[in-house]
């Protein structure tokens, strides 16, 4: 007898079929409404009877030609976007195994667009190019925009960014300290430094009040006690013990003087004279490196390629009384010292240039012998700021229009621009950071000499009268790295040369080869080797292990070869990782080599895109392994 309480869960053909209900299977006593509640809200869910329904519509397209719009039935989904795009090609990749590991369709790369932050509404625009842009890491300016440019070989006019005016202190109190009968002289503002070196300016009225019972002060043009050498016409008077003296200093009075005790020449200390626009103090770290952008206290802005020199009191150091080309603005300024780019050798030209009386115009050229002059134009290069110190980035000359016409304008000068410098084809400049083919990444200070001979340098070297090393003498303050050595506490470290002189010996000393600061290598520098018959202009970079000869440039409009990782960081040329490829570096980014003669302009052929040499054309290099 069937159990009038039991519901029909599986219903025979043709019935409704019940709801099923989990909690039904449970002991009487644990059927409790909260329970049940719970069990309907979770596996009730999973155990009901499908229900089919039988739907006549398409899904899929409606570009066929044979599609109805007023007729054909299509079935709607939860967005238009799934609707118009439900059987679009899917993306699968898959193992040895046949397990997917990879698998996006259409609508992925639409919502990928969108996690981007990028426009994905309108579906014909993001899909209608036939190829996809692909970014070289190129200044598409400079390819584009080239004759804007100029060949500059000793760069555009220095302009000079001033600091903040500082507070110009002009009263200061001078008191005698005495250290166990050592007498000297006390500046207060400060209080603390004996006989300390002062800053003053030219045009403000100083006052010192003094009180130096015994030891009279005075101001003097030289540090002596000789009275020709007092100051007149700058001071109210001298040799005061207790009183005031002021002190205006004028066009004529000379950029140093002293200030010394009347009658003991071993009290006081030296004054530096400025004049009152160099009253300013500037910090170059934490105010423009790394910034997006920087204007002056002048109302002008920084912009790329701008050489510029810092007045003032100056911070760090190493920005002070030296000139720098500004990269980076727009992303984070990076500044780079002239030094560093004035070494182009070998692809630099010597020349000997005689004096300019300057009756043509201000003379731009270095007087004397120019090593390395950046002569000839280069229209394959790298940007000046590249950390490795390359020779694309040490030779690189190309300047914007604008900067040369802004630096004019700074300095109130004549715009004079030479239209012969101008370019005449595309530039390719790499950005910089780029890792190049059998390269490091960071430069080191240069380095005069490369001793790939001496196998035991202090046994030969150190104490000896003089040495030749490369067919160079060596002189005091030469910079030395040694390769064949020996002894690994020397090999592929950098020393410098010092001459110690001892009384009556007659010579010019004793060679001694002192440890410089960096003379530890990383792995990843590059030195290059300044000095030399054989090595003169060659550029190393250290792998952890040894010194390598880094890639060279000969010539100009000599393509860079950079190098390529891989996901996990590897380059292809790791034979210890891919051992059986024969990748040897990639140009990335090039002219397209044509046939005949050779373009007048960058000394090989080049392709057009017509007959007519109409449209210049350019390969982007893809890596392939074999």
């Amino acid at each position: 007898m069937a159990d009038d309480n039991k519901q029909n869960e599986y219903p025979l053909p043709g019935e409704v079929p019940q709801r099923r209900e989990s909690a039904r299977h449970l002991p009487k006593y644990f059927r409790t409404e909260k329970n049940t509640k719970f069990l309907q809200s979770t596996l009730d869910q999973l155990l009901q009877p499908g229900v089919s329904e039988k739907v006549n519509s398409f899904v899929g397209r409606k570009s066929a030609k044979a599609f109805n719009s007023t007729t054909d039935s299509y079935l709607e989904d939860v967005t238009a976007d799934r609707t118009n795009y439900q059987l679009e090609p899917v993306s699968i990749v898959k193992d040895n195994l046949g397990n997917t590991e990879f698998l996006r369709d259409y609508m992925d790369y639409i919502h990928q667009i969108e996690n981007f932050g990028g426009d994905n509404k309108n579906h014909s625009r993001n899909n209608k190019q036939e190829f996809y842009a692909w970014n070289p890491n190129i200044n598409w300016d400079m390819l584009t925009n080239f004759r804007e440019y100029y060949w500059l070989p000793t760069g555009p006019q220095t302009v000079v960014i001033p600091g903040e005016s500082k507070e110009i202190t002009s009263t200061y109190t001078v008191e005698l300290q005495n250290a166990l009968g050592d007498y000297s002289y006390v500046f207060t503002p400060d209080g603390a430094t004996n006989n300390p070196t002062l800053k003053l300016y030219r045009g403000v009225k100083y006052r010192f009040e003094i009180n130096t019972p015994g030891l009279p002060f005075t101001f003097r043009s030289a540090r002596t006690l000789e009275d020709e050498f007092l100051l007149v016409d700058e001071v109210s008077q001298q040799g005061v013990e207790n009183g005031v003296i002021e002190l205006l200093l004028g066009p004529g009075t000379p950029n140093e003087i002293w200030y010394v005790a009347d009658n003991d020449i071993n009290i006081g200390g030296l004054i530096k004279v400025a004049n009152q626009d160099e009253a300013s103090f500037i910090d170059v770290e934490s105010e423009i490196l790394g910034k997006k952008y920087y204007q002056t206290r002048d109302g002008w802005s920084l912009t790329n390629g701008l050489k510029v020199r810092f007045s003032g009191e100056v911070t760090p150091s190493k920005f002070a009384d030296s000139e720098w080309y500004v990269e980076g603005v727009g992303d984070a300024i990076k500044l780079v010292s002239d030094i560093d780019v004035e070494v182009s050798f070998p692809v630099g030209i010597d020349l000997l240039i005689p004096f300019d009386d300057g009756v043509d115009g201000f003379d731009s050229l270095p007087f004397g012998s120019a090593t390395g002059y950046p002569r000839d134009k280069d229209y394959i290069t790298i940007n000046r700021s590249s950390p490795d110190g390359n020779f694309w980035s040490r030779y690189n000359r190309w300047f914007h229009r604008s900067v040369i016409e802004l630096s004019a304008e700074i300095n109130n000068l004549v715009l004079d621009i030479d239209q012969s410098q101008r370019a005449n084809r595309p530039i390719i400049e790499f950005k910089d950071g780029l890792k190049l083919y059998n390269f490091g990444t960071k430069t080191k200070q240069v380095v005069d000499l490369l001793d790939n001979f001496t196998t035991d340098a202090f046994s030969t070297i150190e104490g000896s009268l003089g040495y030749n090393i490369d067919s160079v003498q060596l002189v005091e303050g030469m910079r030395i790295v040694f390769l064949a050595d020996t002894d690994p506490l020397v090999r592929g470290k950098i020393f410098e040369v010092r001459f110690i002189k001892f009384t009556g010996s007659g010579s010019d000393g004793q060679i001694s080869l002192v440890e410089t600061a960096d003379s530890d290598p990383q792995s990843g520098e590059n030195i290059l080797i300044t000095r030399g018959e054989s090595y003169a202009g060659s550029m190393w970079y250290y792998d952890g292990t040894d010194w390598n000869r880094a890639q060279e440039k000969t010539a100009v409009n000599q393509p860079p070869v950079f190098d390529i990782f891989d996901v996990d960081g590897y380059s292809y040329s790791n034979t210890n990782v891919y051992p059986a490829n024969s990748f040897r570096g990639t140009k990335i980014f090039s002219y397209k080599e044509g046939t005949g003669s050779n373009d007048s302009v960058l000394g090989f052929p080049i392709a057009y895109r017509s007959i007519n040499n109409v449209g210049i054309l350019f390969l982007t290099l893809i890596l392939i392994l074999t």
